[in-house]
């Protein structure tokens, strides 16, 4: 049969319309995939940076660019707070101690409707202020108390009427009487290096004459129902080790001379029946044991602790440290004296199991204000804590504390060398260092664990 000739197919690649179409779209596969790669690169970048990042809060290395001045206070507290500034006494005469005590204005400088407002009128001297005529008339009139008056005063004030407590010598009736105090403000030039004779010597002076026992002392005598003075202190204290419980309980039961409450945190495990009984039989009601889960971080314990503390103060303890009898009583001391809002130990005793040598840590810290004392030697005000919770990591907790109380402008004080050491060597610390940096940061002062060196004298 005849055959019809075939028309030739056209290549469809010589159609400039389906050209284009192809070539459009791998353009936009080329840019896509171009765009991809892009943003892999830039994500692995941020991811390294992330990761620098975390590697540098972890281990508290500071980051190009931060200020590496620590903000100190530019002044020094002077100490010179009442320890009951809610109560108003108008003074004439009064010693200079008196301002110590409590909130006080001149008798001279005040009205008849300002003398009417104030708790107490503090006198003193040989001098009368008319002001204080009329009010001896007055009925009733607030307490008053006589500091060594004489000559037209003690004429004045036996007309006038009785003295609610006379302090010192004078020929007046008085509900009571009491010697004149000696205060003692455990005050230290900044820098100075105390012996341990001059420190346990101001201990036991501030035991019966700081500012707070005869502000107590005084204040009730002259018939002011005042609020107990004394500085209570919450120990908070976490550990994970069980081994190492009865140790810290045994440092517990050491401390002297501080209305004391604990607060124990066992990381990871419960404390034994046992161990809970002898905390109970010496803190009682001020004890507090909780068992914390272990994958939580250490600063999120300590806050866990720290929220349930309602003393005006707190200290942190280590449980492979060395503390002494007196260690927070100087503390105690320490931080009323200075005003700070965290006191430690800059510098400070070290002792190595492994060496079996004692160490002198970071000479010339002692009695003065600064930027940082060790962890293990915190002793803080609550709202200090408040102020700057601990970090929800597992390392560098203190460092990191101390860093943030300094950079808000809060105090740091660092006390005497006494009464701490830090516990280095062996498996039961969790900090080891090469002998070196002993020698690069301290000095050996002795063979052996040298409590002569550490602790004041009994």
């Amino acid at each position: 049969c005849d055959a019809l000739p075939l028309a030739p197919m056209e290549d469809p690649t010589e159609d400039p319309r389906l050209v284009s179409l192809v070539n459009d779209e791998r353009a936009r596969r080329t840019f896509a995939e171009r765009e991809l790669a892009d943003a892999r690169q830039q994500l692995a970048t941020w991811r390294k940076r992330a990761r620098k990042a975390e590697m540098a809060a972890r281990f508290s290395l500071r980051l190009p660019g931060r200020d590496r001045t620590p903000v100190v206070p530019d002044a020094e507290v002077t100490g010179e707070r009442p320890v009951y500034p809610a109560i108003r006494a108008v003074t004439s005469g009064a010693p200079a101690w008196f301002r110590l005590l409590c909130d006080t204005a001149p008798l001279e400088a005040v009205d008849e409707a300002a003398l009417a407002g104030a708790d107490l009128v503090v006198v003193g001297g040989g001098e009368v202020p008319p002001v204080l005529r009329n009010w001896l008339e007055w009925s009733p009139r607030q307490p008053l108390i006589a500091i060594a008056p004489s000559g037209r005063l003690t004429e004045a004030l036996a007309v006038g009427g009785q003295v609610d407590l006379l302090v010192g010598e004078a020929d007046l009736d008085a509900a009571m009487r009491l010697d004149v105090p000696s205060i003692h403000t455990s005050r230290w030039p900044a820098g100075a290096s105390s012996s341990a004779e001059e420190v346990a010597a101001s201990l036991d002076a501030n035991r019966s004459s700081s500012p707070r026992r005869v502000a107590q002392q005084l204040l009730s005598a002259a018939g002011l129902d005042v609020p107990d003075a004394a500085l209570a202190l919450t120990a908070v204290a976490v550990t994970k080790r069980p081994d190492r419980v009865a140790a810290l309980i045994d440092t517990l039961g050491s401390f002297r001379a501080v209305p004391l409450h604990v607060s124990v945190g066992t990381h990871g495990f419960e404390m034994t029946a046992d161990a809970h009984q002898r905390l109970t039989d010496r803190f009682g009601d001020g004890l507090r044991v909780a068992a914390i889960d272990e994958t939580w971080p250490l600063g999120k314990c300590m806050n866990y602790l720290m929220d349930d503390v309602r003393t005006p103060l707190w200290a942190k303890i280590d449980d492979d440290d060395h503390y002494g009898p007196r260690y927070l009583e100087e503390a105690v001391a320490e931080i009323d004296a200075s005003g700070a809002d965290l006191v430690g130990k800059h510098t400070h005793h070290l002792y190595d199991t492994d060496l079996d040598r004692t160490y002198l840590m970071e000479s010339g810290f002692e009695h003065r204000p600064g930027a940082y004392v060790p962890g293990p030697t915190f002793v803080g005000r609550r709202r200090t804590w408040e102020e700057v919770p601990f970090a929800h990591r597992y390392a560098r907790i203190d460092s990191t504390f101390v860093r943030g109380v300094s950079a808000i402008g809060m105090s740091v004080y660092s006390t005497s060398r006494f009464e701490f050491a830090l516990g280095r060597g062996g498996e039961d610390h969790t900090w080891h260092v090469d002998e070196s940096r002993y020698a690069a940061k301290g000095r050996l002062v002795g063979l052996g664990f040298t409590t002569e060196e550490i602790f004041l004298p009994a």
